[in-house]
């Protein structure tokens, strides 16, 4: 065993998250965000932490919540983007990872009700 490997059971859960990681890219890459929102739900409940992982997801859940037709439902899917992405930053954030925090914390200031937006200042300036 390599230092550093994690290891239950005779399993490589590094190796086992990296696989899944990538399964769940592809999907998403395929045009399949259900099935890649599925595969990146089996890394969070392996490795919760994983701020890549948070970032995917919300950027699965935005997407499909451009999809939704009902507004409701729509609205439920861009909660869910955002908490993702918060949780994104969270996690970068305490691993001292500030440039792929403010990544995720621009897409979290996207996702803002166009009331909160009023606040922000505006880009094209």
């Amino acid at each position: 065993m390599e230092k550093g490997e994690i290891t239950t059971s005779g399993f490589n859960l590094r190796a086992l998250v990296s696989a899944y990681y990538k399964l769940a890219n592809y999907r998403f890459e395929q045009g399949l965000p259900e099935q890649a929102l599925a595969t990146y739900g089996k890394i969070t409940e392996i490795s919760p932490h994983y701020a890549e992982v948070h970032y995917n997801l919300g950027i699965v859940f935005r997407t499909l919540a451009q999809r939704e037709a009902n507004p409701k439902k729509k609205q439920k899917l861009l909660n869910r983007a955002r908490e993702e992405f918060q949780l994104q930053t969270q996690y970068d954030w305490h691993r001292r990872a500030a440039k792929t925090a403010l990544k995720a914390l621009a897409e979290l200031l996207r996702l803002q009700p166009k009331s909160h937006q009023k606040a922000l200042p505006n880009q094209n300036q």
